[in-house]
């Protein structure tokens, strides 16, 4: 993400954000939540 590529987040059982690192650019519960919230940020983008 320093380098200027994109992230996601899967937020799995036991599975935390860094609180001091960048914030990914989609965050869900599951990975069929991000893959459509990824899929909307390229329709939209």
């Amino acid at each position: 993400m320093r380098a200027g590529a994109v992230a996601a987040f899967v937020a799995r059982a036991g599975m935390v954000l860094d609180p001091l690192g960048p914030r990914p650019d989609v965050i869900g519960s599951d990975l069929d939540e991000v893959a459509d919230r990824i899929l909307t940020i390229e329709m939209v983008g």
